[in-house]
């Protein structure tokens, strides 16, 4: 079983396709799946069931802000108010490794000017479906 360092994470966004890599700006990235549930809870049954449904879920990242990744996630709610391609690699881009890609919708995006580096975190709810491959 081979395992990776979280620093050669790849996370790729853009309007047309995932073709903008914010890998060197991003310092943490995560995607989160989850189908909605259902309770089965009939009178005769001593236990709950479940039933999985409808999978959704958001694709967060965040980091050191930068003047071009600011103009696309500014972009994507404003003025475009579209939808984001996205190629994210947890393991990085190596042979192998698994890329899952989709598309999502900015939903939070936050900037922040402490006493230290400027920094940004945005939030997309996933659009559509999410599809799991590997790198070649």
């Amino acid at each position: 079983m081979a395992f990776e360092h979280g620093t050669r994470a790849s996370l790729k966004v853009g309007l047309l396709s995932a073709d903008t890599d914010i890998s060197d700006y991003s310092e943490t990235a995560g995607l989160s799946l989850a189908p909605s549930m259902a309770a089965i809870r009939t009178w005769g049954i001593g236990w709950a069931q479940q039933i999985a449904g409808i999978i959704a879920g958001p694709l967060k990242n965040a980091g050191a802000l930068d003047p071009t990744l600011d103009a696309l996630i500014f972009s994507a709610i404003t003025t475009n108010k579209s939808k984001l391609k996205f190629e994210y690699g947890p393991m990085g881009t190596e042979s192998g490794n698994p890329k899952y890609t989709g598309q999502l919708v900015i939903s939070g995006y936050n900037i922040e000017s402490p006493d230290n580096k400027v920094g940004y975190d945005w939030t997309g709810a996933i659009d559509g479906e999410v599809t799991r491959g590997v790198y070649g």
